[in-house]
């Protein structure tokens, strides 16, 4: 596993090959890196245009390998952003993504996304499995005190899945994005690491 950024060198990245994948590692999957070679299946995902329209408020329109890849390379030489392939045991094959972006070492707070990719995994609990692992490392490994996260009003499997994991609600930005001639409201969550200890 080859990621490095600076502030996480004598933290996370400490310790041998096993240890570093069984700490991001669940039953069922694991995070592992993503590198610009895997742009050809991130492209696949985000061509589809009902995945487009969960993930953003900007119009949904298709990315290309070039833009993939830049993001990649753009976020994997970020301190402030970790990505992560999320990998389906036991053949490592990538089916989503989970970033930890906008980290603010000076207090210790952070946003989070993700994705399953295919349509057809959604709904089976892998979402849930990444994010678990995602909210570990955020706060044990990267010393998070706050995860926020947000989320469409149209997207009712992420709402779930926030309150399944005790996000709290914190607001509401009304009629947010415009998606097919109506507005949707985004919502805001947070979750503490003190919450998030009460439940392990």
């Amino acid at each position: 596993m080859v990621i490095i950024w600076n502030k996480l060198d004598e933290m996370a990245w400490s310790g041998d090959e096993m240890s570093k994948k069984s700490s991001l590692s669940g039953e069922e999957l694991y995070l592992d890196s993503i590198e610009e070679q895997d742009s050809e299946i991130l492209l696949s995902w985000l061509q589809n245009e009902n995945t487009l329209r969960l993930l953003n408020s900007v119009p949904a329109s298709p990315w290309t390998v070039e833009t993939i890849g830049e993001w990649i390379k753009r976020v994997n030489g970020s301190k402030n952003d970790c990505l992560f392939g999320i990998r389906a045991m036991p053949d490592g094959e990538m089916i989503g993504y989970l970033e930890i972006d906008g980290i603010r070492w000076e207090d210790h707070t952070c946003g989070m996304s993700y994705l399953i990719g295919d349509e057809g995994l959604r709904g089976m609990g892998l979402g849930y499995q990444a994010v678990k692992i995602g909210l570990d490392y955020a706060f044990f490994e990267l010393d998070m005190y706050r995860v926020q996260i947000t989320i469409f009003e149209n997207n009712p499997v992420s709402i779930k899945l926030a309150q399944k994991l005790n996000f709290v609600k914190e607001g509401t930005f009304r009629e947010h994005i415009a998606r097919d001639g109506r507005r949707y409201d985004m919502y805001l969550y947070g979750l503490l690491r003190k919450e998030w200890k009460s439940e392990k």
